[in-house]
Order: structure tokens, then sequence, then C-alpha cells
């Protein structure tokens, strides 16, 4: 099961919320290019903007994807956390 059998709302929602999501890695992608050459650290996370930075965001994106068991679970609480 891929994320987006996950889901259960409508296709188109669940596109857009893909979409969010790739645009959080996007931006993180951005802030990269911003300290280029050196590895990001959680410090620098919490530096960048708390909890409101896209490297914030994405890191506990990431966190959420380790802990979370299933597929639908994770997707239910990205929806929820993330988009």
């Amino acid at each position: 099961m891929d994320l987006t059998q996950a889901y259960d709302a409508p296709p188109a929602t669940c596109l857009q919320e893909l979409y969010a999501l790739e645009d959080l890695v996007a931006d993180f992608v951005e802030v990269q290019a911003l300290v280029a050459g050196e590895t990001i650290t959680k410090r620098m996370i919490l530096h960048l903007g708390g909890n409101t930075s896209a490297a914030s965001r994405l890191y506990n994106l990431i966190n959420l994807s380790v802990a979370m068991a299933g597929d639908a679970a994770f997707a239910r609480q990205a929806r929820r956390k993330f988009v």
C-alpha cells in the first residue's frame, strides 16, 4: 500500500495534500542551498525558526515517519500536523 492508498479522502484531496508535503520538501531544499556544503544539524534547524521553519517541519515529519508503524496512521498524522 502506498501513501495515496492510505488516505481515506477523495483522490483530488489526496493529491493536494501530497503536493503540500512535496512543497515542504522543496522548501527544505532551498534551506540546504543557503548552507551549501554544510550539514544541517538539529541546532541549526532550531536556530532557523523553531517549529515554523521548513527545516524544522521536515525534521518533525521524518521523525513522525520513523515512529508510525503503518502507512494509514502516518498518512492521518501527516495530514493533521503538516498539511
